[in-house]
């Protein structure tokens, strides 16, 4: 772990237990992404809950999901529907709200929902935005609010852009992931006390590698060959989508051809209902222009955060799109190189000084030879 990590996870466990320390049995309401099946959602949200149980072991926790058995299954804390009489009543139990994430204040539409009725527009803007809105309700209640470790990568418009400022001010205590999203809150009017971490899954601990072996061998993985895993996401354009395939195809099948190598692709968001979080859509199409799918291996399973970044942990290399593959790859010392579709990636890079990293979509027609380039200087050893 480098100096600023331990700084920054010093600097967030000490803001944090300043605030937390104050009643041994507080009840505390962690508002995130939970429940969509979204690897670095998850590990965001599990070292979140260490760090409150480091602090306060007497804390009684309660969280929103998507899925609450999923979440429940993953986190053993009690959870409640996203959106409900269930959340409401948590609310009011609570002392503290605890929101984490990032994409908390753009307003943002898919192209999907371009064309979808106003109301159902708006009605999607509230639940995209609950945990603002949650925000505000928490405080008109009297109670804490704290902002943990968010990302921030765009600046608002409109309304969202006054009512975020707001609600950032009213707040007690917020962090961000990096200097970037510090200077949005800043530019968009947020005068309070702005503390930069680093993202929270960092700090995620990992299953050890006898572990790892065992479930990446369980999986059909010859851990004695050269591994290069591989994360993916889809992106709205089409065209893009079917150039990356085209371009990491190229690279894929002549490495197959040249090494005695396998290919993992790790699968970080299994949505049920978008395409585009949905990891999976875009692998199976990659899968069918790989000529040698006997070492084109899919994990498919759901795993807890800590064993896929074990595993992660165990390749030689590493093409990540997902913002915390990058991050697990980088935080196990596995060389790797980053497709960014989110200017997020872009962000974290340059926090580790590791910018050079990154290969832009429009340059993927260099991902072959920049990918050969980087295994050969692996193997130089």
């Amino acid at each position: 772990m480098s100096i600023l990590s331990r700084i920054n996870k010093k600097n967030s466990i000490k803001y944090l237990k300043s605030i937390l320390n104050i009643k041994k049995n507080s009840n505390i309401l962690i508002m995130s992404s939970s429940g969509y099946r979204n690897v670095g959602n998850e590990a965001i949200i599990k070292v979140i809950i260490d760090h409150i149980k480091k602090i306060n072991p007497q804390a009684k926790l309660v969280m929103n999901s998507y899925d609450p058995n999923y979440s429940y299954n993953i986190h053993k804390i009690k959870t409640c529907k996203r959106v409900g009489l269930g959340l409401f009543i948590t609310l009011l139990r609570s002392n503290y709200v605890i929101i984490a994430g990032d994409e908390l204040i753009s307003i943002q539409f898919s192209e999907w929902l371009q064309n979808k009725p106003i109301f159902y527009r708006l009605t999607h803007i509230f639940e995209a935005k609950l945990r603002i809105f949650t925000a505000l309700l928490a405080k008109i209640l009297n109670k804490k609010v704290i902002f943990y470790a968010v990302g921030i990568s765009s600046i608002p418009s409109g309304f969202m852009k006054y009512f975020a400022a707001f609600i950032f001010n009213i707040s007690d205590f917020i962090s961000v992931r990096n200097n970037e999203s510090k200077k949005i809150l800043k530019n968009i009017g947020v005068k309070n006390n702005i503390i930069v971490v680093n993202d929270p899954s960092f700090y995620l601990k990992p299953i050890n590698k006898i572990k790892a072996k065992k479930y990446l061998s369980e999986e059909g993985i010859n851990i004695n060959k050269v591994l290069v895993g591989l994360s993916l996401r889809s992106l709205q354009d089409k065209k893009l989508n079917s150039k990356l395939i085209k371009e990491l195809s190229r690279a894929i099948n002549y490495l197959l051809k040249q090494k005695n190598m396998e290919i993992v692709c790790f699968i970080f968001s299994k949505h049920k209902y978008n395409s585009v979080e949905d990891d999976i859509t875009l692998i199976e199409e990659l899968k069918k222009q790989v000529e040698n799918k006997r070492n084109f291996k899919i994990i498919s399973r759901d795993y807890a955060p800590g064993k896929v970044k074990g595993m992660v942990g165990h390749m030689d290399y590493f093409i990540g799109m997902r913002l915390h593959s990058v991050i697990f790859a980088s935080s196990m010392k596995v060389p790797f190189v980053c497709i960014p579709y989110n200017i997020k990636h872009k962000f974290i890079l340059k926090q580790l000084n590791q910018e050079h990293k990154l290969i832009e979509l429009h340059k993927l027609n260099k991902l072959k030879s920049r990918i050969l380039k980087e295994i050969r200087l692996i193997e130089r050893g």
